[in-house]
């Protein structure tokens, strides 16, 4: 058995509940059975599955979801960014395996495909970098956006904002 029947292996015995696990708040406990749903086809068509839209999605799952029902999962932060991660994955696995091949080849199109993988793995990283936005708004926050955890409330307006109110 080569490397490629033993990973194929490996990914069809992959528990379908090991696919998406993220911990859904309240107001995302809709999307619990469409994770499920995913999660098996994950088991299936694992790292197809990652490029499919949401019209191949319903198709692959014999219509049990509907199109936007599947557009809205895709659509969903945490869901984005755990599609981004194993993308990321994918991705990194891709160049570790070109990089075995260039040295075995002298391939332009294995050296072309690497320098477009790489490039893609660098774009990747910048947008991983958090950048923090800071939004000052005197409209009172809503008991949700109160309640988020990205959110600091000031007391006291900072001096920065405070010396360009001034200024106008």
């Amino acid at each position: 058995m080569d490397f490629k029947e033993v990973s194929l292996k490996a990914i069809q015995t992959v528990k379908p509940s090991l696919a998406i696990d993220i911990t859904l708040d309240d107001t995302e406990q809709h999307l619990k059975p469409i994770i499920e749903e995913f999660n098996e086809l994950c088991a299936v068509h694992y790292p197809v599955i990652l490029r499919m839209t949401h019209y191949e999605l319903a198709k692959l799952g014999d219509q049990k979801f509907s199109i936007a029902t599947w557009r809205d999962f895709l659509t969903n932060p945490k869901i984005s960014e755990w599609y981004t991660k194993e993308r990321d994955i994918i991705v990194r696995s891709k160049i570790l395996k070109m990089l075995d091949e260039i040295d075995k080849t002298k391939s332009t199109a294995i050296a072309s495909s690497l320098s477009a993988l790489l490039k893609q793995e660098q774009d990747n990283s910048k947008k991983g970098q958090s950048t923090t936005k800071y939004i000052y708004s005197f409209i009172p926050l809503t008991e949700m956006e109160k309640k988020a955890p990205n959110v600091r409330i000031l007391e006291t307006i900072p001096r920065h904002i405070n010396n360009a109110l001034e200024r106008n």
